[in-house]
């Protein structure tokens, strides 16, 4: 357990040491704008998966098992930045919930 965690510790820092930020939910609201301009017809699951979609200045871990979704984390990288025990802490949710999420269950 202790070895996925510093994994996922790793893995949370490079995240957020080689983030970019890149505004998705917006672009692509501006985008199923266009196309339901276009083709005069509304599409309101698009929208709300877009809407689901976190902030810009997030990164987002998504647990899942076949043909089912678990849960999707998304955290503030700006809450991260600089702080090993946030990143221990973000890794140590992360892996709880993949332990007991992640699996399939009987």
């Amino acid at each position: 357990m202790k070895n996925k965690i510093k994994e996922l510790e790793k893995q949370i820092t490079e995240m957020v040491e080689n983030f970019s930020n890149y505004d998705y939910r917006k672009n692509a609201l501006r985008e199923l704008e266009e196309v339901e301009q276009l083709g005069k017809k509304h599409y309101p699951n698009m929208a709300f998966i877009i809407q689901q979609y976190p902030n810009f200045n997030s990164i987002c871990f998504k647990i899942s098992q076949p043909n089912h979704f678990v849960v999707s984390i998304s955290i503030n990288v700006d809450d991260l930045k600089g702080s090993p025990k946030a990143i221990h802490n973000a890794a140590k949710m992360i892996n709880h919930w993949y332990k007991n999420g992640g699996k399939e269950q009987k």
